[in-house]
């Protein structure tokens, strides 16, 4: 009842409607101190007095979550991590990142644009890409793009290393210089003998 109070002053002070819910912030488990959950909590209302009479809330393991992006695969090497509006990372690839790192102090990925600019952006629910170095990947130059997830205040963030991501293009570049050059090469030689 206590939570419940606090869950119905949320969802009125961020002036929710009457079908929409909200992503809490992950907290650890009573039961399994270190096993990370987050809810999603619905209210349920008085259908006369259209007072919160209760909530609805399902949880899921932040855990169970990071294994899940983890295993969707993005190129050879890209990868995907979610954060918090204030920049915690809530999944990532490395866990020990988790929790424990924010991406606007200390980021992973070193922005070739401004890190206010992205962070105003990513606090205000913008969507948006850029180019930067990823440290998770050995520092390579790498794209990313990031979008809030509805009803939350997480971001997803995709990092896509750009030797992946351009490959085709280097490939056929590469093809195109070859064959020119040996083209040249052998007008070249037609034309010394």
């Amino acid at each position: 009842s206590m939570r419940i109070n606090q869950y119905a002053r949320k969802l009125r002070n961020e002036n929710a409607g009457m079908d929409i819910g909200f992503w809490s912030d992950p907290t650890f488990s009573i039961l399994y101190k270190s096993h990370m959950l987050a809810s999603y909590i619905i209210p349920v209302y008085n259908p006369e007095t259209k007072d919160i009479v209760g909530i609805v809330a399902c949880h899921i393991s932040v855990n169970q979550l990071n294994k899940l992006l983890s295993e969707i695969k993005i190129g050879e090497k890209g990868y995907a991590f979610i954060i918090d509006k204030a920049g915690n990372y809530l999944t990532h690839p490395r866990n020990d990142w988790i929790l424990s790192k924010n991406l606007f102090d200390k980021p992973s990925i070193n922005f070739l644009e401004n890190i206010e600019s992205i962070e105003s952006r990513i606090k205000s629910g913008g969507r948006g890409a850029g180019y930067g170095v990823s440290q998770y990947l050995d520092n390579q130059k790498a794209w990313f793009y990031y979008a809030p997830l509805s009803n939350s205040n997480w971001t997803v963030i995709i990092v896509f290393p750009e030797r992946e991501l351009f490959r085709e293009i280097y490939d056929g570049f590469r093809m195109i210089i070859l064959v020119s050059g040996l083209g040249i090469l052998i007008l070249f030689l037609l034309n010394i003998f």
